[in-house]
């Protein structure tokens, strides 16, 4: 009778255990870091600026179109002309008021629920660059 020898399975070695639970650490890490940077605009709400405005024009635009199988699709966005003072200073610029949609009808009906006020906003980091958001 011949008697191989009996291999048992024996653990790792300690020092591979930590080299695996540091990497598990890392890469949890770098994943919160990836989602926490996803959900991060750099803006602070104390970033951003407002000023009440008065409508003085609008406009429904088209933004861009679309290609589908059903054909051409146009997506539209509103537009106001709102003066409204900054620094001591009264400015009257187009702005954009809205998202965009393909709805135009849906637009019309903001448009015409309108009280002629909006309130304006802008980043502080970009403060040539103001929305409105009717009221």
């Amino acid at each position: 009778m011949s008697h191989g020898k009996i291999r048992t399975h024996q653990p790792p070695s300690k020092p591979t255990i930590w080299i695996l639970v540091l990497i598990i650490v890392i890469a949890c890490i770098l994943i919160a870091l990836y989602i926490f940077s996803l959900f991060s605009t750099g803006e602070s709400p104390t970033d951003r600026e407002n000023a009440a405005g008065t409508v003085l024009e609008s406009q429904i635009v088209l933004d861009h179109g679309s290609e589908s199988f059903l054909g051409s699709i146009g997506h539209y966005r509103i537009e106001v002309r709102v003066r409204y003072q900054r620094y001591g200073q009264i400015r009257e610029v187009w702005m954009p008021t809205s998202d965009v949609t393909s709805d135009k009808g849906l637009l019309t009906l903001k448009l015409a629920n309108s009280h002629g006020i909006c309130d304006v906003h802008w980043s502080s980091f970009r403060p040539d660059s103001p929305e409105c958001t009717l009221k």
